[in-house]
């Protein structure tokens, strides 16, 4: 196998890992167990969940940018593996705009209380630590 092939199989072992850490310590999203912060993403994975049991409805509601997800899933290995060409000025403008367009995602949410990104303070870790006398 050639390097890069090599070192796209070693990251994403190395974020499946983390994930799996992640849903068997019961959780989901790093910066909600931090910092009680919910992340952008929060709620994609229950949204990929419903999608896998065919609840269209309910996948939208956990998240409604799941189908940008799947297909960069899509997208991403093909361009990678050089079945797909695409050029960098595009993938930068691509990811610029998707990353603009979570983070308005987010806001929205937030915005209209959605139950799904709830800030809370207390839930993190952090929070736990702070109360403690070391």
């Amino acid at each position: 196998m050639n390097k890069n092939i090599k070192q796209t199989i070693f990251l994403i072992s190395i974020i499946a890992l983390l994930l799996l850490f992640l849903w068997f310590s019961g959780y989901q999203c790093p910066l909600l167990f931090f910092f009680g912060i919910p992340c952008p993403f929060c709620g994609m994975t229950r949204a990929f969940l419903c999608l896998l049991s065919g609840d269209l409805t309910t996948a939208f509601y956990y998240h409604p940018l799941w189908p940008v997800v799947l297909g960069i899933f899509i997208i991403f290995p093909l361009w990678k593996f050089r079945l797909l060409h695409l050029s960098d000025k595009w993938i930068d403008h691509g990811a610029f705009a998707i990353g603009i367009l979570f983070l308005l995602c987010f806001i929205i949410r937030h915005v209209t209380h959605s139950p799904i990104v709830q800030i809370d303070f207390t839930k993190g870790i952090f929070h736990f630590f702070s109360y403690m006398n070391i």
